[in-house]
């Protein structure tokens, strides 16, 4: 390829940059979504961007593969294809508009007020439930600093789910992320309690059940199984959302182990489904 062509792919990209950056009115925020959406695309002589495909088996509902394949000291690894748990939420609301983003177990909402300034969603509301007095206080005193941010904080218990703050009744994504290990038993309510709150909802658990799977069953579930037990962390999760299917309550579109970091003897497993 000249200098000549490369020129004129970056001048198709910088309009495009460009056009990313006034929509979020933050040139972070515009790049960070630029970024998620040149990554499964090839930008062509004629300033059209391909879409690239990937393989269904291995690959997330939205069409983003869960691993890639990267060299290593001297080694070609597997490692998740996202960074982060915020680059792949981000990634699936890009793909999945929503009416409202909502965190269970969020602590002191750091997690949708980073999703929010690496380019999430504008002029949706975001609500941060979380079970500690001290974390919903913090993420009110934070709120004050994303002033063009909707954040919402509320206090919420997995063992008595109440979602009245969430006014929209339209499309909302809901998740957690290594909040309900927290919670020794999950009970139907919980799930009964999403899936009833909205006409159209999408729920993403980001937590430490793998060891509670089948399948391979190398020291990291071990350690995992270990350190849950003497905790008394989650110990139904898998097993609850199984009995939510049955039932009719939920429709899971995506379940993967052990696929998304986490710490050292804590890896984190994934679980997606609908109402």
């Amino acid at each position: 390829m000249s200098n000549l062509d490369y020129e004129q792919l970056w001048a198709y990209r910088e309009k495009t940059l460009e056009e990313f950056i006034s929509k979020y009115d933050d040139p972070f925020a515009g790049v960070c979504a630029f970024k998620r959406f040149e990554a499964d695309k090839l930008l062509e002589s004629d300033g059209k961007y391909l879409t690239l495909g990937v393989e269904e088996k291995n690959s997330f509902p939205h069409g983003r593969p869960v691993l890639k394949h990267m060299p290593i000291l001297d080694k070609y690894v597997f490692v998740p294809y996202f960074k982060d748990y915020a680059e792949f939420l981000l990634d699936f609301v890009d793909h999945n508009p929503v009416d409202a983003i909502v965190e269970l177990g969020s602590g002191m909402a750091t997690n949708l007020i980073e999703m929010f300034y690496r380019g999430g969603p504008r002029n949706i509301p975001y609500y941060a439930g979380e079970y500690t007095e001290s974390g919903t206080r913090i993420a009110k005193s934070l709120s004050k600093h994303c002033p063009k941010m909707d954040l919402h904080s509320f206090r919420f218990d997995y063992n008595a789910p109440n979602l009245d703050i969430v006014k929209e009744k339209g499309t909302v994504l809901f998740f957690t992320i290594h909040s309900i290990e927290q919670v020794q038993d999950v009970s139907q309510v919980l799930f009964e309690t999403i899936a009833n709150h909205a006409e159209n909802v999408i729920c993403i658990h980001l937590e430490p059940f793998g060891w509670q799977l089948e399948g391979f069953d190398g020291p990291p579930s071990r350690e995992q199984a270990e350190l849950c037990i003497k905790n008394g962390w989650n110990r139904n999760l898998f097993a609850a959302l199984r009995s939510a299917q049955e039932a009719g309550t939920i429709e899971q579109t995506f379940i993967a182990k052990n696929v998304m970091g986490g710490g050292l003897g804590n890896p984190t497993s994934i679980s997606i489904w609908h109402n």
